[in-house]
């Protein structure tokens, strides 16, 4: 069963800056991780994380995730799009969808292994449960 849409929506990749992951650059930046990029500071390595920034990058990629498509997607609800995923813009991430046809085809050919398995042997599909 699954619940109805909502006029919101988290990506599922994105995590919590700071709490999984930081990046420190060479010059004491903080990051989300060492893939993002650079004009998305939560922090320096003197003052530590800024909360209200996190906060506001966090607010900021739901919005933008919720209001350009992507809850129309037929992969939104195994999206794993995150903060790598998105540029900067007056403090907030901004979603960029440069990878939404590698995500899509990626969860194609995994749920097209999971149909395959289950013609197998539908046994070894409760392995997922």
């Amino acid at each position: 069963n699954q619940s109805p849409m909502s006029d919101t929506l988290r990506s599922l990749g994105i995590c919590i800056p700071g709490v999984k992951r930081i990046f420190c650059t060479a010059d004491g930046t903080l990051l989300p991780c060492e893939r993002v990029d650079e004009n998305l500071k939560i922090g320096s390595v003197d003052e530590g994380i800024d909360l209200v920034k996190v906060n506001t990058l966090m607010e900021s990629f739901a919005a933008s995730f919720s209001s350009t498509g992507c809850l129309n997607c037929p992969a939104v609800r195994m999206c794993r799009s995150c903060f790598t995923n998105c540029k900067a813009s007056c403090g907030k991430a901004v979603a960029t969808h440069d990878e939404c046809d590698a995500i899509r085809t990626m969860l194609e050919h995994a749920l097209s292994v999971y149909c395959a398995i289950g013609e197998i042997d539908e046994k070894k599909l409760h392995y997922f449960d």
